[in-house]
């Protein structure tokens, strides 16, 4: 992640600011049939190294290390295979504050408990085009750390792909995703802080065996309010 501004919470540029970071996702997911019905169990732990963080001309405190771990479980309803059939899934994460945080400083973690129900559908189109969707809230619960009182409003995002099959083990998709609210407060002050962006995207995938998926995926804000504006934004993921 490369970023040469951030932008204040009226989206105006806060000049000799730049972000340069790495993050790493670990994700495990188990799929099981139970009553007839399908699910998905999830397990996600990140982890970052902040190699630069600097707002203003003034470099930023920064906690390197592991973020918090994400535990959740979606229900598949709907699930179709045909080239014009709709598959629909309800999912439910909760995040507990298990990774390396500290006020006031940079970290992939954010140090409380938050909630994050989300629906997603992908709905065949046929002649090998999908249209995947998905939307979200992210509900934080306030919590005290170091004596400072932390509370974040809820974030909404919603997220939309055309996707092209190419293949059997191919795909193209050109999506689009909306960050909005998450104001973020400190002694019900407000921090200056929120996870308001936009951002176009487009990702390829591909089987190389049929156990084995990479996926590229690069990224372009178009509008952030609160937070860093980044530059092209790389994301490789390897599935087994």
């Amino acid at each position: 992640q490369r970023a040469d501004s951030f932008r204040a919470t009226d989206g105006s540029a806060v000049p000799a600011s730049k972000l340069n970071a790495n993050v790493l996702i670990l994700r495990a997911v188990h799929y099981r049939e139970l009553a007839g019905q399908k699910f998905a169990f999830h397990a996600i732990a990140p982890m970052g190294k902040f190699s630069t963080a600097r707002i203003g001309g003034a470099d930023q405190p920064v906690k390197n290390g592991f973020g918090d771990l994400t535990l959740g479980v979606t229900w598949f309803p709907m699930v179709s295979a045909e080239p014009t059939g709709t598959t629909f899934g309800l999912s439910g994460f909760v995040t507990g504050p298990t990774g390396n945080y500290k006020p006031g400083h940079g970290s992939v973690a954010a140090g409380g408990w938050s909630f994050t129900p989300q629906l997603g559908m992908v709905q065949g189109l046929g002649h090998g085009f999908f249209r995947d969707a998905a939307a979200e809230a992210n509900i934080y619960r306030d919590f005290t750390k170091d004596g400072m009182a932390i509370s974040q409003d809820t974030t909404y995002q919603a997220q939309a792909y055309l996707r092209y099959q190419w293949d059997e083990t191919t795909a193209f998709s050109l999506g689009y995703t909306e960050k909005s609210g998450g104001d973020f407060f400190v002694n019900g002050a407000s921090a200056g802080q929120k996870t308001e962006f936009k951002q176009v995207r487009l990702l390829a995938s591909k089987f190389v065996n049929p156990t084995t998926q990479v996926q590229l995926m690069l990224g372009k804000d178009t509008e952030v309010k609160g937070g860093f504006k980044n530059e092209p934004l790389a994301q490789i993921r390897f599935t087994k």
